[in-house]
């Protein structure tokens, strides 16, 4: 994503922009997603580490990691410069959060039946 510009972050004047280009090659300072986004997944990984220790049911690694998922693209998906919407409603944002809520919803499902 950093060198392509496909996904890259709306534009900033914040001290914390940084000058990327879009798929156009037009550089600005832009909200820094792609690194955010690599930076979401460095701290799941710690976290993932954390909780290696424990058990959890079958599956359950998988729906946490699609649930952390999730919550980062429903998180970071407003920075991002060009958002598709269909009636208002930002679908990727939208199916990056029924994402995060289902396989949360049935990880602590399966946790709790244990």
């Amino acid at each position: 994503c950093v060198l392509n510009g496909c996904c890259v972050g709306r534009e900033t004047g914040a001290w914390w922009g940084v000058h990327l280009h879009d798929v156009r090659g037009t550089r600005k300072s832009r909200a820094p997603v792609q690194y955010l986004e690599m930076l979401w997944w460095l701290l799941g990984g710690v976290a993932f580490l954390l909780v290696w220790p424990t058990p959890l049911p079958s599956g359950g690694y998988a729906l946490a990691v699609l649930a952390w998922y999730g919550v980062g693209r429903f998180l970071l998906e407003p920075m991002r410069e060009q958002i598709d919407r269909v009636w208002g409603v930002a679908i990727d944002q939208l199916i990056a959060g029924l994402l995060a809520i289902a396989c949360g919803s049935v990880l602590a499902l399966r946790l709790w039946l244990r």
